[in-house]
C-alpha cells in the first residue's frame, strides 16, 4: 500500500514472481562487475539498471501475451462478466497462471508462452455458488 494511511488502494504489476533468478542475476552480476571494475562501475551501475528496466519490460510484453490467450479462452467459450487475472509462476519468464472468474465459476490455467501450449487445470464453482447448493440441498432435505 504506496499511499498508506490516506489510501488502502492496492497497486501491482504482476510482471516478476517474487523470487526470479533471472531478475536476481542481472542485479548481482552488475554488482559485481562494479566492483572489479571500479573505475567504470557508475557506467556498469547505470548499465545493470537499463538491462533489467529491459528484463521487466520484456516481462510485461509475456504478461500482456499471457493475457490474450485467457482472453480468447474467455471469448471461446463464451464466458459472461469475465475477470481476467494473469501471474508469473517461477522459474521462468514464459511460465503464467491465469485465474479467470466469472458470476459462477473460476477458471485455473498454466500458460506455457514457449510452446503456446495451455493447461486447463480445474473449473471450480464460486464461493457464493457453493452456498447457493448447499442451501438448496438443506432446503430439498427437509421439504
Amino acid at each position: 500500500m504506496i499511499f498508506a494511511p490516506f489510501s488502502d488502494a492496492k497497486f501491482a504489476w504482476s510482471t516478476t514472481f517474487i523470487i526470479d533468478f533471472y531478475f536476481t542475476g542481472i542485479i548481482v552480476i552488475a554488482l559485481i562487475a562494479a566492483t572489479i571494475f571500479r573505475q567504470q562501475g557508475k557506467n556498469i551501475a547505470v548499465a545493470g539498471l537499463c538491462v533489467l528496466i529491459s528484463y521487466i519490460a520484456y516481462q510485461a510484453s509475456l504478461h500482456n501475451d499471457a493475457e490474450k490467450i485467457a482472453q480468447e479462452y474467455v471469448e471461446r467459450k463464451s464466458i459472461e462478466e469475465a475477470e481476467i487475472y494473469v501471474m508469473p509462476q517461477p522459474l521462468s519468464p514464459f511460465h503464467w497462471k491465469a485465474i479467470i472468474k466469472s458470476s459462477e465459476m473460476y477458471y485455473i490455467s498454466y500458460i506455457n508462452l514457449k510452446s503456446e501450449a495451455v493447461f486447463m487445470v480445474s473449473e471450480m464453482p464460486s464461493f457464493f455458488e457453493k452456498i447457493k447448493k448447499i442451501i438448496d440441498r438443506l432446503i430439498n432435505y427437509s421439504g
